[in-house]
């Protein structure tokens, strides 16, 4: 049907190492109910941001590869963190935390503005007191993978019985931690390693894909219950005629970036059709490819 994905959907049948890895290019937070959470703890949590709502979408037959999506900007991003970079080793949170904190005018003495940060870096799915960064990361330091992670991409083990996904990048170097730490580890990992913080221009806060720019909206569309962040394609810019037969019928369309976490805006306050209908909250068409 497409020569590549469009942006806009997931390779869902492409096997990946752990459901986390690169998807056509993307890291989801949430897939909906499709990763058993047990081992995938990042998906244990329930996100409802676009009300429940089904997709309101249209297909445009001339190019199957562009939908028109409904929904509404939260907001513009105006500032950018840095990248929790995973190349070489699990990154140095304790330090990557307290950058991304400054950033927002902390450490707080409101608990509640320090509980915020630590399910932020968590993607809402860890739970367990104490709610501090700093309670849970305790190492200064960077650490390297295990070596096995890579040796079985290249050579399979076959007489591993795993059920659910394959070993996590860093499987091996948590040995020595209870329960409740690895845990902890695994959650943050896939919620934070390849993602940034950003903040909005309306002062939201969260963290979303590497490649966030300032200025990139991130938006809820109907039938997406997490919020989602896009990028302006430019049909009529230096790079146009990569896109000819598009910008022959459109002037932009937006490209899917990624799944992002905005602790106050994965679940919506209220009733969103009700708001809808009465025009406290406007939709907007998004072309999407």
């Amino acid at each position: 049907m497409f020569s590549s994905f469009p942006t806009w959907c997931s390779e869902w049948s492409a096997k990946t190492p752990e459901p986390n890895q690169l998807w056509h290019g993307r890291r989801l937070f949430w897939t909906g109910g499709l990763d058993d959470p047990i081992y995938y703890p990042l998906h244990s949590t329930h996100h409802s941001a676009a009300g429940g709502l089904p997709a309101r979408l249209k297909v445009d037959f001339e190019l199957l590869d562009i939908i028109s999506v409904q929904g509404f900007k939260i907001g513009n991003i105006a500032s950018v963190g840095k990248i929790a970079y995973r190349n070489t080793a699990r990154p140095n949170y304790v330090r990557l935390f307290k950058n991304w904190e400054r950033m927002l005018g902390g450490p707080w003495e409101d608990p509640e503005k320090t509980a915020k940060f630590a399910r932020t870096i968590t993607g809402g799915a860890w739970d367990r007191a104490p709610a501090s960064w700093r309670a849970w990361n305790t190492k200064d330091y960077s650490e390297r993978w295990n070596p096995d992670y890579f040796r079985y991409q290249v050579i399979p083990d076959l007489t591993r019985i795993d059920t659910g996904y394959h070993m996590s990048l860093h499987q091996g170097v948590d040995i020595r931690n209870n329960e409740a730490q690895i845990k902890y580890d695994r959650i943050r990992d896939d919620a934070c390693e390849d993602r940034r913080l950003f903040i909005l221009e309306n002062g939201d806060y969260g963290i979303g894909p590497s490649e966030v720019k300032i200025g990139d909206p991130v938006v809820i569309l109907l039938g997406s219950q997490v919020p989602l962040v896009l990028h302006k394609r430019d049909y009529n810019g230096p790079r146009g005629w990569v896109y000819s037969d598009k910008a022959k019928l459109f002037s932009s369309t937006w490209k899917f970036l990624g799944q992002a976490y905005i602790d106050d805006r994965m679940n919506y306050s209220g009733d969103l059709q009700q708001d809808i209908n009465t025009g406290q909250v406007l939709l907007e068409d998004f072309l999407m490819d």
